[in-house]
């Protein structure tokens, strides 16, 4: 990649569309051209042999996880980061292979590496709060969405309706 950032050190460009068309050009004529300094081979013509095998990316970002061991508690639950994620029953006492990540906890066979079970962790507050905070304004007054649902002065009469009969009846 070194050969790469030295080329555009420095430059400047008027908007993205400027930079993607000099990067472009300087990807065919000279990147795509040049002789790889390992396999001595030109670049371009590796890519070709190489492209039938690629696959595209996946949709869904790679998840990266940390890794640990966790003995299953009397209560039939593993402990990760502070909480507790229950397991298939059969498995008090034995060591399972746990996989965590900021949302979701992976219980695995230690032999088979089988998922026992996969829990997805509820939010924190500091999580809650972050995500409402970079999210836009809702508007403060709540709509009619459907027409099942009736006006809630409608529910505040029938409830004054109500408390006025049953005060009738007591006298």
């Amino acid at each position: 990649m070194g050969h790469a950032q030295n080329k555009f050190k420095g430059l400047r460009f008027e908007s993205p569309e400027e930079a993607q068309a000099y990067i472009d050009r300087w990807e065919t004529n000279w990147a795509d051209t040049r002789i790889h300094g390992t396999t001595k081979r030109q670049v371009r013509l590796m890519f070709e042999e190489e492209k039938p095998n690629l696959f595209p990316l996946p949709v869904v970002p790679f998840r990266y996880y940390e890794y640990g061991m966790r003995t299953v508690h009397l209560d039939g639950a593993v402990e990760v980061a502070g909480a507790f994620y229950h397991v298939p029953p059969g498995l008090i006492g034995r060591r399972l292979h746990v996989q965590w990540d900021a949302l979701h906890v992976r219980i695995l066979c230690p032999k088979t590496g089988e998922l026992f079970r996969e829990h997805v962790q509820v939010p924190t507050y500091q999580f809650v709060r972050r995500y409402l905070d970079r999210q836009p304004q809702l508007p403060m007054t709540l709509k009619q969405v459907d027409p099942l649902i009736r006006e809630l002065t409608q529910y505040r009469d029938l409830i004054d309706r109500r408390l006025e009969g049953e005060a009738h009846e007591h006298d």
